[in-house]
């Protein structure tokens, strides 16, 4: 699990406050949707 946080971090560039749990309902509430069609399955965080 801790090798998991890692790579979340790596893949982050070392930027923690981009890594967001994906079980927050909370998250695709306050976030814009990535795509045409991907509403309440991913979201942007940029």
């Amino acid at each position: 699990m801790l090798a998991g946080f890692d790579n979340l971090k790596k893949l982050a560039d070392g930027r923690v406050e981009m890594v967001i749990p994906g079980h927050d309902a909370e998250v695709m509430k306050r976030y814009p949707a990535s795509g045409k069609g991907l509403e309440g399955v991913s979201v942007r965080l940029d």
